[in-house]
């Protein structure tokens, strides 16, 4: 057993990362313990008296005065070097990859280790895309499950995997094999040329949650107006909930599901479908088939058996509705013997050349030439060259296709609007709040900003009035032509 005086040192020890730690017996025989970052420094500062401590042991009675100085711990080193200065422990992110924290006046970085990423080879020949992960950090690359529809129609499933299908039903398009976000598209088909049989897409139901969401459009005198419902109440575009966002170019309709990252476009003779191939992948089933990139197992039944024939397997895919028009297919239509299909090559041609080495062309190729020949109609082919073109769009690649078809697809936008081939997705209006709220806030839309689309807007100088209003005016203030209340607010 030892005894300590008032003021002495019971011990005075250094680790090896520089830390001090002392303790020693206070003035009322209290033991106090003191730990310091010293480094290689001594320690100066209050002194105290003591005596080495004696011992009942059996030894030699020796008595030693000593002095010892230590200085009480200084308070933590904050780092206010910095801007802003930072507190010592306080740690945050300088970007999305890396983590630093001040300990003790200085600095320590941490950094997020990504593992090797590999690039798929997809067998739609759609190029594959960078997905982050949840802090946009690390990345890793997936294939596109994009599937769509045009023409009269034809497909291209999520796999790549084209075929033609002349129904006049409804049919579902794409569901979940197991249910988790009770999400499905259904089609509804229309014979488009009662002489040959070929059908044409009418309308898209979307189901998500428990929402309907029907995409239609409807032509007048050449106009084409895009009609939208939510559980059967048709809104005004854009519009937006806590779960939806739909806008639309004149031409055609958009409708983002942010959760599920879904898109899906309609625009009368084409419709398109993409989904997340980490949320959907070998979980899809319909005329879409099953995105798992793999086109042996596209032809899939609701049985879950393959079919050698996606054709055949389309019709497996019929909704028993009360729909007037549904009645059985007739025979596959004969081809004219000679047709002009002149429209057709501006796919292959130059002016596509540089979406050519991103998206394939040669099924919309196919399909145009079918359509044309078939329909006898050059007008007929403007679909396939419009389907083109927006996956095109999609990519990135933005081109005026409708200047090469000599007035043939030729679009048509009420006035005062004027047709633009590379337009935005959202047009800016007077209306500030709208503004801020559709294009300035980050949303869904955001990451399709970039996207170019055509559509129909108002003349350049001018800016549309309201989202509601079909007025275009040179000036956000006071329209003296038309006596229209401008407003900023």
């Amino acid at each position: 057993m030892y005894n300590f005086v008032p003021g002495s040192i019971i011990y005075n020890q250094t680790d090896d990362d520089g830390w001090c730690f002392v303790a020693f017996c206070n003035e009322t025989c209290g033991i106090e313990k003191k730990s310091q970052y010293c480094g290689t420094t001594s320690i100066p500062a209050t002194t105290f008296s003591g005596v080495t401590p004696t011992t009942s042991l059996p030894s030699p009675p020796t008595t030693l005065t000593t002095s010892s100085t230590i200085t009480p711990p200084p308070l933590p080193v904050d780092c206010n070097s910095l801007s802003p200065p930072r507190k010592n422990g306080e740690s945050w992110k300088p970007d999305k990859c890396s983590t630093e924290t001040c300990i003790h006046g200085t600095v320590h970085h941490n950094y997020v280790h990504c593992e090797p990423v590999t690039v798929p080879v997809c067998v739609n020949n759609l190029p594959p895309v960078k997905v982050y992960d949840e802090n946009g950090c690390c990345f890793k690359y997936d294939c596109q499950c994009t599937c769509s529809g045009f023409g009269d129609p034809h497909y291209i499933t999520f796999d790549g995997t084209y075929y033609g299908f002349q129904g006049n039903c409804s049919y579902v398009l794409m569901k979940e094999i197991h249910p988790k976000y009770n999400f499905s598209v259904i089609i509804d088909d229309v014979y488009c040329d009662a002489r040959d049989g070929l059908s044409c897409p009418q309308s898209l139901t979307v189901y998500y949650k428990s929402y309907e969401i029907f995409m239609s459009q409807k032509v007048a005198d050449g106009i084409v107006t895009n009609l939208l419902y939510v559980n059967q109440k048709r809104v005004i575009l854009p519009y937006q909930n806590s779960d939806l966002m739909i806008t639309e170019s004149g031409i055609e309709s958009l409708l983002v599901i942010p959760a599920i990252n879904a898109q899906i476009y309609f625009t009368g003779l084409m419709f398109s479908i993409s989904l997340p191939w980490e949320k959907f992948h070998g979980n899809t089933e319909g005329q879409c088939g099953t995105c798992d990139n793999n086109r042996s197992d596209d032809c899939r039944l609701p049985n879950g058996t393959i079919d050698s024939s996606c054709p055949d397997m389309a019709h497996y895919w019929h909704i028993h509705d009360k729909n007037a028009h549904c009645v059985p297919p007739l025979p596959p239509p004969t081809p004219v013997p000679h047709c002009d299909n002149a429209i057709c090559k501006i796919i292959e041609s130059k002016l596509f050349e540089q979406c050519h080495k991103i998206i394939p062309y040669e099924a919309y190729t196919l399909a145009c030439n079918f359509d044309v020949c078939h329909m006898n109609s050059s007008a007929i082919g403007c679909a396939s060259l419009k389907a083109y073109a927006d996956q095109c769009a999609l990519a990135g690649v933005c081109i005026d296709w409708r200047a090469a078809t000599n007035g043939i697809c030729t679009f048509k936008c009420q006035e005062p609007k004027v047709y633009q081939a590379c337009g935005p997705q959202i047009e800016p209006t007077c209306d500030a709040r709208f503004n801020q709220n559709f294009i300035q806030e980050t949303n869904a839309f955001k990451v399709l900003q970039p996207v170019m689309w055509e559509g129909c807007y108002c003349p350049p100088g001018t800016t549309q009035l309201s989202p509601k209003s079909n007025v275009c005016v040179e000036s956000c203030g006071k329209d003296t032509n038309s006596n229209h209340c401008l407003y900023n607010q």
